[in-house]
């Protein structure tokens, strides 16, 4: 990611090409063994491309959450992406995040639906997630939905 902007709050831009690490397994990343896997430490680090939409997130030191919008090649607006995750840390290479696997994608009216609420709760069952952590992330995707449903902070931030 680039980073666009660093001071009340990150801002980053992902684009079609750009290279990331990201962890692999035996499995597809969308089934259930996958969190197995990375539980029982059969996993490694391999380089991915990314290919999807312009992504550009915002995040605010300490949230427990970060935004991202998506954008088409030629500006057309995609969608909203909350990622709820352990606060952003800053590293001699950057920044590292702990994702906490569940999601909300939030439509451009502002209208809103979960994402992966089963695999969070395997991920608790496997111990990756502690159950009064688990705890702490549900009450952070209330308050994000409720942030949502008063009109988000982040749409001062990132624009099309």
């Amino acid at each position: 990611m680039r980073v666009v902007r660093d001071d009340e709050v990150l801002m980053s831009e992902l684009v079609p090409g750009t290279r990331y690490l990201l962890p692999d397994t035996n499995s597809d990343s969308h089934e259930m063994s996958w969190w197995d896997e990375i539980a029982e430490g059969r996993w490694q680090l391999r380089e991915r491309t990314w290919d999807t939409h312009i992504r550009r997130g915002v995040y605010r030191p300490g949230d427990a959450h970060a935004v991202s919008g998506f954008w088409t090649e030629d500006g057309g607006f995609v969608t909203w992406y909350v990622d709820f995750i352990e606060p952003l840390r800053r590293t001699k290479h950057g920044f590292d995040f702990r994702d906490l696997v569940i999601d909300l994608v939030v439509a451009p009216d502002l209208s809103w639906r979960m994402k992966d609420e089963a695999e969070f709760e395997r991920v608790v069952e496997l111990g990756l997630i502690s159950r009064q952590h688990a705890d702490a992330v549900r009450r952070e995707v209330d308050a994000v939905i409720a942030d949502v449903e008063r009109g988000p902070w982040w749409l001062q931030w990132v624009e099309s």
